[in-house]
């Protein structure tokens, strides 16, 4: 709730934006680049040696599965967006 308090556009506006043909431009900072393949990403569940790495596979595998990433994409923290 805190998130949608620091917005610029309203609940009524929100839903307007969903399923959209408007250009979108993302200005943001690449957080971590993907330096694995996908094969290597559906394996790290199954090889997890310690619990300080289970977070960072987890979200790694479900990127994967989301969007099948693949070696060399960027992870990219949005700043600003904008449509136009």
């Amino acid at each position: 709730m805190q998130k949608i308090k620091k917005m610029r556009m309203s609940h009524s506006q929100l839903p307007m934006i969903n399923f959209t043909n408007r250009k979108m431009t993302i200005f943001g900072r690449v957080e971590s680049i993907v330096d694995i393949n996908s094969q290597e990403i559906d394996d790290l569940l199954k090889n997890i040696s310690g619990i300080e790495n289970m977070m960072p596979n987890l979200s790694l595998t479900l990127l994967n599965d989301l969007f099948k990433i693949e070696k060399g994409n960027r992870l990219i923290k949005p700043i600003a967006i904008y449509f136009t």
